[in-house]
């Protein structure tokens, strides 16, 4: 008997094992993907026309399947077909009957080699007419900790902490979560290298497998379910850290009901402990993804990365890369997740480091700062630089607020102006081209000078590639002259780390991505973001310094716009030869950044694993016009009031306005070449409209501050100006109240309305004001 099967790669293992113990069977069996290959989907299309007896489809739909599907469907009418899948189209290619489907669906969704054995086993009788003996489908366990060399799983964290000889007491707990078709599939290597590594490490290992769905029929649970279970006892989290291996954590709300226990934000607030999310390369072998510059893209991405991300998973790292291996038993291939050991062990150092950084007393710990700095601008002017956040005052109150925690802070400075004038009275930055370096070292701003044999102990570890992309532009360490640019912060054969101490504090410029010196020809800030152009020598010296020797046990880049995530690398999915991820090291890394820049912030956190601290927008308020724009606006509602009441005034502000529009040089920027005045009206009334209709930055913003009084109500007022959704704001309601039309009054600002006697833009002003005295006496009450 012959079955051709088209199947989802996590199935193809388990049936690819039960087919050696029945005799009598051929299965030739492959995945979509397999049929990516031309050649290949001709020859599997071949054998189910010319030799399958019988079609067995579990296909992942596609591109490819949109191709066959005309075929596979003929072919369905032709022979006994078993078609079934999430996608409920696939139903339509059935033609055995639905329950002879949904019982081979019901034994490979359990899994495991004794129902996939079965499963075959019910074709071969019921579709095939095979006289065999076929047992009913075997339960197995939908969630549990399975720890690697135990002969049991565990029911719940009582009794893996219990029971588990692995368990120590005294050592912190990292958790596991990852697919149960890794755990019946018998593919758990990452897993087993994973829980090696942790021990290595000093740590236990709590291991959790799960559909990560809830199933009433068949008793899955969802990890609402395994979180509240596995990694916790009596809402206490038992874990210190979590490795993500799961697509989705899919912590739903609503669930409060049915467990009694806290679901969704509360169930992670509850946990409080670092989510890490550990990468599989799922449809790249190992040379794919490395070869790849984008490193994860496609569905991965968004299933794998940006979804997780929604439920406050950080750091995704690649830890497991697919393995294909042709099996000549099914004609295919079997797929395999397999661990890539180096990427294992940088990811559970990462874990371990967040787990220090908590397990510290205040005092003990310390913190590196970094300030930023535009690469092309004198020093003066860049230092700090952070859009809409003033972070020196930022950073000073921070350092405050710490000191009064508990840290270890000395000579605290008292505002952002103490702390840089401390920062350029010592030349404590990383200049080549406004500052001389011997300024720098006389100023003492240097915290380390780097001899070339201490930066060898990282350089001389880098990847070969590394290496040689960093010598070929900068020369050998410590850095050379090349092409006429001086070493960058080379004094004497050594780096020169720059930076202000204040105790357990270090506060450091963001070294520069590079510079010419003092032969700058303004082209350097294309370094900011050259993809292929390596940072300096003394660039990656500086955060090696401030982990490996200073000691940071966290690293703090304060406000949008650094560069350290914008080094050469890959996208998504970075690997050990990608410059993020090289300089950063494994230290915990948070980022002081604006809400209002979701799209950098986003690489932040996926290039330089980032934690991002969001901070509010400035405070915005309403433009206003003055002098001539003023003196314009006057003479424009005066004319539009006269046209209807007195012509020979209103002739005699068609010249005022004239004048007035060429004094204020806004002629040329309506176009002048009007023959009807009146266009020539509409269109500078317009433009004035527009431009007391925008905001401006009141000041920039101080982390941690809340605005008070008038500039609260003018923030306030400014988030409910505008309309977002259906329902618009409160302004367009107060136009309705008005008896107007919000969109009449928005869109011809320059028209009458004789019963207020105010043009629109008039009008729509006025309603800003009320929702504006709205906002003052709300916050009064």
């Amino acid at each position: 008997m012959k079955i051709g099967a088209i199947m989802w790669t996590s199935y193809i293992p388990a049936l690819a094992e039960a087919l050696g113990h029945i005799p009598g069977l051929e299965l030739k069996m492959c995945s979509i993907r397999e049929l990516e290959d031309g050649s290949y989907r001709e020859e599997m299309l071949e054998y189910l026309r010319s030799e399958a007896d019988a079609l067995f489809l579990f296909p992942s739909t596609g591109s490819v399947w949109e191709d066959i599907s005309g075929e596979i469907s003929a072919l369905s009418k032709q022979k006994p077909t078993i078609a079934f899948g999430y996608d409920p189209g696939l139903l339509a290619y059935n033609s055995v009957g639905a329950h002879v489907a949904l019982t081979v669906q019901h034994y490979l969704t359990l899994g495991g080699t004794e129902n996939a054995k079965n499963a075959l086993l019910y074709i071969m009788k019921e579709v095939l007419g095979a006289q065999v003996t076929v047992l009913p489908p075997e339960e197995i366990p939908w969630q549990g900790i399975f720890y690697p060399g135990s002969d049991r799983l565990y029911e719940d964290a009582v009794d893996f902490m219990d029971n588990c000889p692995a368990c120590l007491p005294g050592r912190p707990t990292v958790g596991i979560l990852f697919y149960r078709h890794l755990w019946i599939n018998h593919n758990t290597e990452v897993i087993e290298s994973l829980v090696r590594e942790l021990d290595e490490l000093g740590c236990n290992a709590l291991p959790a497998f799960s559909t990560g769905r809830r199933d009433i029929e068949t008793g899955s649970e969802d990890n609402v379910y395994v979180i509240n279970n596995y990694f916790m006892v009596n809402d206490k989290p038992v874990i210190d850290g979590l490795i993500n291996l799961q697509s989705f954590l899919m912590v739903k709300q609503g669930e409060t009901e049915r467990t009694a226990k806290p679901a969704g934000d509360d169930l992670l607030k509850c946990l409080d402990v670092p989510i890490i999310k550990g990468l599989l390369t799922y449809s790249k072998t190992e040379a794919e993804w490395r070869s790849d510059a984008y490193g994860i893209s496609g569905p991965t991405m968004v299933m794998s990365v940006a979804m997780p991300e929604c439920n406050g998973v950080i750091e995704p790292i690649v830890i497991g890369s697919l393995s294909r291996v042709h099996e000549q038993s099914i004609g295919g291939a079997l797929e395999f997740y397999l661990p890539l050991k180096g990427r294992i062990n940088y990811l559970c150092r990462r874990v371990k480091k967040w787990i220090d950084l908590r397990s510290k007393q205040p005092s003990e710990r310390k913190v590196a700062i970094i300030l930023h700095n535009s690469p092309c601008h004198g020093v003066e002017l860049a230092v700090g630089g952070a859009a809409n956040l003033d972070s020196l005052e930022s950073v000073a109150r921070i350092m405050a607020r710490m000191q009064q925690a508990g840290y270890h802070i000395e000579n605290l400075p008292a505002s952002g102006k103490e702390l840089i004038d401390r920062i350029m009275g010592t030349k404590a930055i990383s200049d080549f081209r406004w500052t001389p370096i011997e300024e720098i070292v006389e100023k003492g701003g240097v915290i380390k000078y780097l001899t070339e044999a201490e930066y060898r102990q990282w350089f001389d570890k880098f990847p070969a590639t590394v290496q040689a992309a960093m010598i070929e532009t900068w020369g050998k360490p410590p850095g050379e002259e090349k092409d006429g640019v001086p070493a960058a912060m080379v004094y004497d054969g050594k780096i020169l780390i720059t930076g202000v101490e204040y105790g357990n504090v270090v506060v450091c410029c963001q070294p520069k991505r590079g510079c010419a010196g003092p032969r700058c020809d303004g082209q350097v800030c294309k370094l900011l973001h050259d993809p292929e152009c390596p940072p300096t020598h003394q660039y990656v010296a500086t955060y090696r310094y401030l982990e490996d020797m200073w000691g940071a046990d966290v690293l703090v880049h304060v406000g949008t716009h650094g560069n350290l995530e914008f080094l050469p690398g890959k996208s998504v999915g970075l690997s050990e030869t990608c410059f993020p991820e090289l300089t950063l090291g494994t230290v915990p890394h948070l980022y002081i950044y604006n809400t209002d820049n979701p799209p950098e912030g986003t690489i932040a956190k996926r290039r330089s694993y980032a934690a991002l601290i969001g901070h509010m927008q400035t405070v915005m308020v309403e433009a206003a016009t003055y002098g001539h724009l003023e003196e314009l606006e006057s003479f424009l509602d005066q004319y539009i009031q006269a046209k209807h009441t007195d012509p020979a005034r209103s002739h005699e502000l068609e010249q005022l306005i004239t004048d007035k529009a060429v004094e204020a040089k806004l002629l040329a920027d309506i176009g002048h070449d009007h023959d009807d005045f009146d266009v020539i009206v509409e269109k500078l009334h317009g433009l004035i409209t527009g431009l007391k209709n925008r905001l401006h930055q009141d000041g920039m913003h101080v982390f941690g501050d809340i605005p008070e009084g008038e500039r609260r109500v003018n923030f306030i007022q400014a988030v409910l100006k505008h309309d977002t959704g259906e329902h618009g704001t409160l302004v367009r309601l107060v136009v309705e109240l008005m008896g107007l039309d919000y969109d009449q009054l928005k869109d011809n600002p320059h028209e009458w309305h004789a019963g207020f006697g105010k043009n629109y833009g008039a009008l729509l002003q006025d309603a800003n004001t009320y929702v504006k005295e709205f906002v003052r006496n709300f916050m009064a009450i």
